[in-house]
């Protein structure tokens, strides 16, 4: 495909600022606490948000699965197009195509 560029700093920062993500969800994972609920009020309501807790914890758990993968598969991108980028230009400078 003529003009074809992979633009590997960008790639580069989309993977940075994906691991950025994954550190922020991990931190309010880390902070969700079901058993500070226990407590919170009358009746049925410290069992209401625990369980609202715990359903949050398990959706940022799957949520950080996902942005953990995307910047593990956007480093492998940069990567690979770097070393395609680096093997093509040894093999124009020994003329072995």
């Amino acid at each position: 495909m003529a003009g074809f560029a992979a633009d590997l700093p960008a790639i580069g920062a989309t993977a940075k600022a994906l691991r950025t993500t994954a550190d922020s969800v991990a931190a309010a994972v880390a902070d969700l606490d079901a058993a500070a609920c226990a407590d919170l009020g009358p009746g049925r309501l410290g069992r209401v948000a625990a369980a609202l807790v715990t359903g949050a914890r398990a959706d940022l758990d799957r949520v950080l699965g996902a942005v953990t993968t995307d910047a593990d598969l956007a480093e492998q991108v940069r990567d690979s197009y770097e070393e395609l980028d680096t093997d093509t230009a040894t093999r124009f400078d020994r003329r072995s195509w």
